[in-house]
Formats: structure tokens, C-alpha cells, sequence
């Protein structure tokens, strides 16, 4: 049994607050209550894809085709580090030592050295490392 309620008015969180109480409470049920983002803009869609027919265009007009784009693509070019990135960072570092494929997977020594390997290395290499939040930090980031 999956309900999803979309909280939209008082009438819907009635319905979901309703829907809850009349849940056996033998352990067997599991509900959670997490928060949507909101999709790209129809707006935004749309001037994305004029973006890119006008850059479609602009290299065409220049003479340049895919293989010219590609390898240069492939020589990278400067993108900000995301927490998504860095997480699959740190996953190819988990796979490395331990042949794990998630997070939830790991035991609690396992990702105490997978933090000290890899902020060990983004430390040697760029000179930015942090150290392991204590629990009364993590809802709090400084940096």
C-alpha cells in the first residue's frame, strides 16, 4: 500500500493527517513527509531550448561540428564542484576500498576510512579537507 498526499490546502493535510490515524500501529507502516522542489519554468524550458538552437546555430555559422566540440568538451572546461559531484567522488573512493556501491552499505568503521582517504587526498591534491562533523554540527554548516 503507497498514498502519496500533495499537501495543497488544509483539506488535503486532513486527509493525509486521516489517512495516518487509521494505520495499524504493528510497525509495519512507514510514512514520510518530505518537502517538493519545484521544476524548471515552462518559461525556462522553453528559453532553454531557444539557448540552444541559437548556440545550435552560432557554431554551425562558425564552421564547428560535433568532433570539434567534443574534443574540446573533452579537455573540460571550468564547472562549479557540487555536494552531487563530490559524493560520486567519494562513492568511486567506496567502491575502491570496500566494492560497495552505496553509502548505506558501509559499516561504521568502513566510512570513517573512506572520509580519511578521500578527504585525505582532495586535501593533498587541492589543499581544501574538512573535518567530520560531530553531530551537533551537521545542521549547521559553516563552509
Amino acid at each position: 500500500m503507497t498514498e502519496i498526499y500533495h499537501i495543497t490546502s488544509d483539506k488535503a493535510v486532513s486527509e493525509a493527517m486521516s489517512a495516518i490515524a487509521a494505520l495499524p500501529t504493528n510497525g509495519r507502516f512507514r510514512v514520510v513527509i518530505e518537502e517538493t522542489k519545484k521544476n524548471r519554468t515552462s518559461q525556462q524550458n522553453r528559453s532553454l531550448h531557444l539557448y540552444l538552437t541559437m548556440m545550435a546555430r552560432g557554431f554551425n555559422d562558425a564552421g564547428i561540428d560535433i568532433l570539434m566540440v567534443m574534443k574540446k568538451f573533452k579537455e573540460g572546461f571550468s564547472i562549479p564542484v557540487t555536494q552531487t559531484f563530490l559524493k560520486a567522488v567519494f562513492k568511486k573512493v567506496m567502491s575502491g576500498m570496500y566494492n560497495k556501491t552505496s553509502t548505506t552499505k558501509l559499516t561504521t568503521v568502513e566510512i570513517q576510512k573512506v572520509y580519511d582517504a578521500f578527504n585525505r587526498g582532495l586535501g593533498e591534491q587541492h589543499g581544501i579537507s574538512r573535518p567530520w562533523p560531530h553531530i551537533e554540527k551537521v545542521d549547521k554548516p559553516n563552509n
